[in-house]
């Protein structure tokens, strides 16, 4: 995450396994040695050097080789970050990449001055069936699990539908943050939370009881 070409901070990404490789959640900031680190930020920073996209925020992409000792961008984008990574950056570091944004927009200075030190973790539900979504249980639950901050049903998932799966982020149920003094807890209360959750379903077309 890259606010004026530099580096505010690392997003972890937590993808399923092959093959589609879903964006499963996200975790800020990121758990890496320190050599990693440095090998990371400097290839973002020359990323958005190289292309001139060194106003404003920025969210680049990149992935370790397998071995960890190189790493290559997978994309650049001119913006902040989507899937709620900007609120994970707020609530680990206390900086607010939008409120940035508006400073930098207005001529002002932004300031970068990370001031909390917590872990913040994004957590995806998926929906992993077809048919008629007949009830979803455990909301309050879901929030009063220590330390989350946000437990929210993706906008159209609802009791009534009648959905078919895609095998993509499509699929994605709700999403739930939460944060921890480190990744395994943040992460772990998340999933927590997610675990709360029950999606009730019945087979599309079928007839409703006494109807």
């Amino acid at each position: 995450e890259i606010v004026h070409g530099k580096v505010l901070g690392l997003t972890e990404k937590i993808g399923s396994e092959p093959p589609l490789f879903l964006e499963m959640g996200h975790v800020f900031p990121a758990a890496l040695p320190p050599e990693r680190e440095r090998l990371l930020v400097e290839k973002a920073e020359q990323a958005v050097r190289a292309i001139g996209v060194t106003w404003g925020p920025a969210h680049v992409e990149l992935k370790l080789t397998a071995d960890g000792t190189d790493a290559r961008v997978i994309e650049v984008n001119g913006r902040i970050a989507g899937d709620r990574i900007p609120e994970a950056v707020r609530i680990a570091s206390g900086v607010d990449m939008c409120r940035l944004h508006m400073i930098a927009l207005l001529g002002g200075t932004p300031d970068l001055t990370l001031r909390c030190d917590r872990t913040a973790a994004i957590h995806f539900l998926m929906l992993q069936r077809s048919g008629r979504l007949d009830a979803i249980h455990g909301m309050s639950e879901a929030k009063a699990v220590k330390g989350v901050h946000e437990v929210h049903l993706r906008p159209g998932v609802q009791a009534g539908i009648t959905y078919e799966a895609n095998g993509s982020n499509r699929d994605r149920a709700a999403w739930i943050i939460a944060e921890g003094a480190d990744r395994d807890e943040a992460l772990g209360r998340a999933r927590a939370a997610g675990g709360e959750l029950t999606f009730v379903w019945s087979p599309a077309g079928a007839a409703a009881e006494g109807a």
